[in-house]
């Protein structure tokens, strides 16, 4: 069996990430996401928050097999995008991913880091919980509809 290497997210793993962000189980696949994680998005994501975001690859064929997108605002962390390939989950990749993320942004002084789960996605709940996140107790998520074309 190959090795699996995390290292840095870049603009070059695209391709390899959005196929895998298409079939993953528990990755929303609605318009919006769809809107949110073009190439020219993700670009503007990854340069706007250098060194927070990482990839899993199969060292054996050079494939990701995991992803996890990490910014901040300045105050709070986010974290976004969390996919490990089926064949490859229960290995603790998606874990190491977080921590990878976690760690960066804490490194930023950053000491509140939240993620979005879909509401009917109770494996992620139960990874997110053994990852010591929990729903918060004082906010909820509200968003608002802008169309297509989000700016």
């Amino acid at each position: 069996m190959s090795n699996i290497i995390i290292r840095e997210f870049t603009i070059d793993d695209y391709q390899f990430a959005n196929a895998l962000w298409q079939t993953a189980e528990g990755v929303c696949h609605c318009p919006k996401c769809t809107i949110l994680n073009t190439k020219e998005r993700i670009e503007k994501f990854l340069n706007r928050n250098p060194e927070f975001s990482f990839v899993a690859v199969d060292s054996g064929n050079g494939v990701v097999v995991g992803t996890a997108l990490g910014g901040h605002d300045g105050r709070t962390g986010f974290i976004y995008r969390v996919a490990v390939a089926d064949q490859f989950r229960k290995r603790g990749i998606g874990t190491e991913l977080v921590n990878k993320v976690v760690a960066s942004l804490k490194s930023e002084g950053l000491t509140c880091i939240k993620t979005f789960v879909l509401n009917d996605n109770p494996n992620a709940n139960t990874f997110w919980e053994k990852n010591n996140f929990g729903a918060s107790k004082t906010s909820i998520t509200i968003e608002k509809k802008c169309g297509e074309k989000m700016s």
